[in-house]
């Protein structure tokens, strides 16, 4: 009798035995998975974040393998800088505030050239106050793979008011943002685009369209558009808002030798074809008052049509070198010489035209 019960007391001791090893094996698998399931939905996202390393001092680069919402973010209907950054912190910072920096106003200058071979030649000077950069690649699933420059200040990651370091992982992460905040860049269909400020108050174009702001609408442009022509259809889709209280226009130019500047005037997209521009409006009836004495524009102009478009990398640098900008307040950050063929680009950073990095799709 008592041999009946020992031996049902052991039966039950190893049930409950294998019940708890069953429990703690599951337990085990769902600590084992969870980090590999996490791994595997955010996989793109954590790449990226491991991408981003420091070429040298105040130059950076990253690799956007992640999904940066574009389609969504137009059909968003954003006609503000900060409901870009509302948008931001919801889609992209998974509703943690973001806490980037802000845009600030910037001069600049673009040309177009062609050398001798018949390669088609971008150019760019970003002149601004003492920041750093950053260096995207991006090649989004249902668009095309663009090399583009970003000012690490817009997202709160240099300058006076940085507020967070690009070393760091929540620098990393607040870099999600660049593909919104490009300067200039290049896609891998020979399109070149460039966003230069102009000295008027802020515009916000309003024809029933859909909305958009300046700077999504020049990362649509390097994510879908081919040429000039499909830029200015892209562009005449949407209602386009300025930001940060100045007006913008666009320096476009591509693989056929069209150039043109983009720009929104009296509520209306006016396009001029011209090899070279500043920080004033083409279309002005007063452009030509208005760019007398600046000698970015002047020069420019003069040593393209001197050497008839034709140009070298290294001449059009050293064109760049001639029309920089340097004051207390403000200099140029970065010159970029840009191949529309090759898909690549020369660039030199705080005037240092002696130092010149090259970079293309392999560099990534």
């Amino acid at each position: 009798m008592g041999t009946g019960i020992t031996m049902t007391k052991d039966k039950k001791a190893k049930k409950k035995s294998k019940v708890g090893l069953k429990i703690a094996l599951i337990i085990v698998v769902i600590i084992v998975l969870i980090p590999v399931i996490v791994g595997l939905i955010f996989f793109k996202d954590i790449a990226t974040l491991l991408s981003v390393k420091q070429i040298d001092k105040g130059l950076y680069q990253m690799n956007c393998s992640y999904d940066y919402k574009l389609d969504k973010l137009l059909a968003a209907d954003i006609g503000t800088y900060d409901e870009l950054m509302a948008w931001g912190d919801k889609e992209l910072f998974y509703g943690v505030p973001s806490m980037l920096g802000g845009m600030g106003p910037f001069g600049c200058s673009s040309f177009a050239g062609v050398t001798e071979e018949g390669h088609h030649i971008f150019a760019r000077n970003y002149d601004f106050s003492e920041t750093d950069c950053l260096m995207i690649y991006t090649h989004p699933r249902n668009g095309y793979a663009s090399i583009g420059f970003t000012d690490l200040s817009f997202m709160g990651l240099a300058g006076k008011g940085a507020s967070m370091s690009p070393d760091d992982a929540y620098g990393k992460i607040a870099m999600r943002l660049a593909p919104y905040l490009t300067c200039d860049g290049i896609n891998e269909k020979g399109l070149g685009v460039s966003i230069l400020m102009l000295n008027k108050q802020e515009l916000h174009q309003d024809q029933g369209k859909d909305d958009v702001i300046i700077t999504v609408a020049l990362r649509a442009i390097l994510d879908k558009c081919a040429t000039v022509d499909e830029a200015i259809d892209l562009l005449n889709s949407y209602d386009v808002h300025m930001v940060i209280g100045y007006n913008f226009h666009l320096f476009i130019t591509d693989t056929t030798g069209r150039a043109v500047v983009a720009e929104w005037y009296n509520n209306e997209l006016v396009i001029t074809d011209t090899s070279a521009c500043t920080n004033y409006y083409i279309c002005d009836v007063d452009f030509a008052q208005r760019t007398a004495g600046d000698y970015r524009y002047e020069t420019l102009v003069k040593l393209i049509e001197d050497c008839g478009d034709v140009m070298t990398y290294e001449e059009a640098m050293d064109y760049l070198s001639k029309a920089k900008q340097s004051f207390a307040t403000a200099q140029t950050e970065w010159s970029a010489v840009y191949d529309l063929e090759n898909f690549s680009v020369n660039i030199c950073f705080d005037g240092k035209y002696d130092k010149v990095y090259s970079f293309d799709r392999k560099s990534f």
